[in-house]
């Protein structure tokens, strides 16, 4: 070894003077006084093995400093090499010198695994006097490494090397991360499924108020139980059961049709009407009076409901149109406020249904022991006027004319005949292709002069079968009444003690006989009263 590379490592501690025996010192006082001697000098000659102490100790305490508190465990693996990947510093018991070129060097007999892969990373070969400090990372297992090179100067281009495990420094912001990740995600999740339940009750919601919004458009007002969580929704659907009451309320108060009507062309009713052929209807108890005094209030109201309500939904199934309910009795007619085909047809079907249907009622536990009525009918085909009437701020549907007015009467004249169905003449010429007909008699009701032939209504016609013979008697007997020949007819009408109009014709005739008639008579008969 050249004195001055001993000196060398004497100056930067590599050899400890102090720990070296006398013959040391010695010996290393000589080379130091002759330091100047030549190599080439012919008269030097070798004089021995100079032994010294290298300081590993002092090299292994400088990397073996500690970086955390004494109360943390410290992960640093801290050594020196070069930039070749040669170890100056080792670990454990059995390192030994190794000759590398012109230097000296530690061959460590135990390297961490983790500086091992260190050592070999080729950034080592970069750091040098130039670039003094460089920094990377590595995986090695499961785990990354951060690792720092760090160029030592007026050494033997020593390098000092530290690896730790990225988590030491990074753990806790990657679980803080990792916290935040999960936290994040499980937000995301939870505003998803938030979303997804708002939509799912907007849309529910709004398919409530589409198929609200639909029954209403067909006129269906049959109340729902909806609801939604949605404050503005909740109070749409609140909304359009509301509107839906209103409407089956005026339905209860207005024809159901006209209610129809005016909804669908989104109208508001203007006083006036129009003229229209009808087929009006009006009904009557008999003697509705004398059983209300039988009755209390509660159990006339009672049975009249029931009677009425069989009324009703006969009249409404068959298309007719209740213009209001005036006590006991019912006004109807057909054609309004919607045009219906054959409304003669459906007017007389109405009357012969609700006979039968009341006959049923009467017959059923539901009627109890409360008096029957009879119930009387008055069918008229005319000409009317149909619209709303009244004041402008409180209107009513109804029919007006000249002929609403004689089906009133002719309802009223089946006290006189017996009868309970009594039709015009232009109810029977419309529908006797259908119904059977008996012609009762030529009469001019309360305030006319004009007769018309007024028909009693028997019941549909059925194919193949003949009329009754008792029917054909009484209009031969009735054909004797217009000409005048009263015994023939009284004769005719005598036969039928059973039949109510031929006893009440019979009688007349009787009258005629006794007290003809002026020679100016023409048959009908001048009813001064309803």
């Amino acid at each position: 070894m050249a004195v001055t590379q001993f000196e060398q490592q004497v100056k930067y501690g590599l050899i400890d003077t102090e720990k070296t025996d006398s013959v040391e010192q010695g010996l290393l006082s000589l080379l130091l006084a002759n330091e100047n001697i030549s190599d080439e000098d012919s008269s030097a000659h070798f004089a021995g093995v100079l032994r010294v102490g290298f300081l590993k100790a002092k090299i292994d305490d400088a990397v073996r400093l500690r970086i955390t508190g004494q109360a943390e465990g410290d992960p640093h693996l801290i050594f020196l090499c070069d930039n070749q990947g040669r170890l100056i510093t080792g670990w454990g018991n059995r390192d030994h010198v190794t000759v590398s070129g012109d230097d000296l060097r530690i061959a460590p007999g135990d390297v961490p695994p983790v500086v091992a892969r260190a050592i070999q990373d080729p950034a080592l070969k970069n750091v040098d006097a130039n670039r003094t400090e460089l920094a990377t990372s590595f995986r090695f297992g499961n785990d990354i490494y951060l690792c720092t090179f760090r160029y030592l100067p007026a050494t033997q281009d020593w390098i000092v090397g530290i690896v730790v495990p990225r988590n030491f420094y990074l753990g806790t912001l990657l679980q803080i991360r990792r916290q935040v990740l999960w936290a994040s995600l499980a937000l995301i999740i939870a505003t998803i499924l938030a979303g997804g339940l708002i939509i799912r009750s907007a849309v529910r919601s709004h398919s409530l108020i589409l198929r609200g919004m639909a029954r209403m458009n067909g006129f269906e007002f049959v109340p729902a139980q909806n609801s939604s969580y949605l404050r503005d929704i909740e109070e749409v659907l609140i909304g359009l059961e509301k509107a839906k009451t209103a409407m089956r309320a005026m339905s209860k108060y207005v024809p159901i049709n006209l209610v129809r009507q005016l909804y669908q062309k989104g109208e508001e009713p203007v006083l006036g009407g129009k003229t229209s052929e009808l087929s009006a209807l009006f009904t009557d108890i008999k003697d509705f009076t004398a059983f209300s005094e039988t009755l209390t209030p509660d159990e006339l109201a009672e049975d009249l409901g029931r009677y009425l309500q069989v009324m009703a939904e006969i009249i409404q199934s068959e298309k007719g149109t209740i213009d209001k309910y005036i006590g006991d009795s019912v006004m109807t007619f057909w054609n309004a406020p919607e045009a219906v085909t054959g409304h003669e047809i459906l007017a007389c079907r109405a009357a012969l249904r609700c006979r039968e249907a009341l006959q049923e009622l009467y017959d059923s536990s539901d009627w109890g022991h409360a008096p029957r009525f009879e119930t009387r009918f008055g069918l008229h085909r005319c000409v009317a006027s149909v619209g709303h009437f009244g004041a402008p701020d409180r209107l009513n549907y109804t029919a007006i004319g000249d002929g609403i007015n004689l089906a009133s009467r002719l309802e009223g004249l089946n006290k006189y005949y017996g009868t309970h169905i009594i039709a015009s003449e232009s109810i029977q010429t419309a529908a006797k292709g259908v119904f059977e007909f008996r012609i009762l008699d030529r009469v001019a009701v309360k305030g006319k002069t004009e007769g018309i032939l007024i028909y009693e209504l028997l019941g549909e016609r059925i194919e193949g079968k003949s009329r009754p013979e008792w029917v054909d008697r009484y209009e031969q007997a009735f054909t004797s009444y217009q000409t005048g020949d009263f015994a023939t007819a009284l004769e005719l009408f005598e036969d039928q003690v059973e039949d109510s109009p031929s006893i009440v014709l019979a009688s007349r005739c009787r009258e005629w006989i006794s007290h003809p008639p002026p020679g100016m008579w023409n048959g009908i008969r001048v009813f001064e009263s309803k």
